[in-house]
């Protein structure tokens, strides 16, 4: 009787530990959606103004000479779009490091992957970033430097498509991702809640955090 007492203690407090580790990760998927969703709002302003309006908004295409003329007249507003890239180059890492959290408990090792190829490709934008500076000290080479810095993030948009790739399996193979792409998409959710990944039976969707929901939606807003 003593001994029936012990193990049912014991299973008691393995149930409780088990408990205690699932709202630990769960607590941390909620931080790190919430770290990735303030993330992404930050890089869409400091992206539209670094690139929409401090550069490309100075471009004259076809012609060095206009776009010279107007990046020495709004030399300010240059130089303030180049630090404003530089952070949404930074914000990817801290984007990177976020989204791996969140998807760890799917595949560690792909999730390192994804966040693997965020990094390299916010290397590469770093990079292309560098260029603009060449603008700011020879005005009449202003469109040779945006054009090499335009070239050089285009090439690093491939390793991004691969991010995106891993990201989309990832978010597949996620019972959590999947349910809240069921409560902000019915029909999509219901698509992808239908044909389950190894055979398995549909579940429904679990509940997630309100900052994963906020997110997907905002990822599917940029995205329309």
């Amino acid at each position: 009787m003593q001994s029936i007492t012990q193990d049912h203690y014991g299973d008691s407090e393995d149930v409780a530990r088990l408990r205690d580790k699932s709202a630990d990760t769960n607590r941390s998927i909620r931080q790190a959606t919430t770290i990735a969703g303030v993330g992404l709002l930050l890089m869409s302003v400091l992206s539209a103004f670094g690139y929409l309006v401090a550069v490309k908004g100075l471009v004259v295409p076809g012609n060095a000479a206009r776009t010279a003329n107007k990046v020495a007249d709004q030399e300010s507003l240059f130089r303030f779009g180049i630090p404003s890239l530089y952070l949404v180059a930074a914000l990817d890492v801290v984007v990177a490091w976020a989204l791996y959290r969140v998807f760890k408990p799917v595949s560690d090792a792909l999730s390192k992957l994804a966040a693997w190829l965020r990094v390299a490709y916010a290397g590469v934008f770093v990079v292309a970033i560098s260029q603009l500076v060449g603008a700011l000290s020879v005005h009449t080479q202003a469109l040779r430097h945006i054009n090499s810095f335009t070239n050089i993030w285009d090439a690093g948009l491939v390793l991004f498509g691969l991010y995106l790739f891993v990201l989309a399996y990832l978010t597949f193979r996620s019972e959590y991702v999947r349910g809240c792409w069921a409560s902000c998409s019915p029909s999509l959710g219901s698509a992808m809640c239908s044909t389950p990944p190894s055979g398995r039976s549909p579940e429904a969707p679990r509940p997630i955090s309100p900052p994963l929901q906020a997110l997907v939606s905002s990822c599917s807003r940029s995205g329309s």
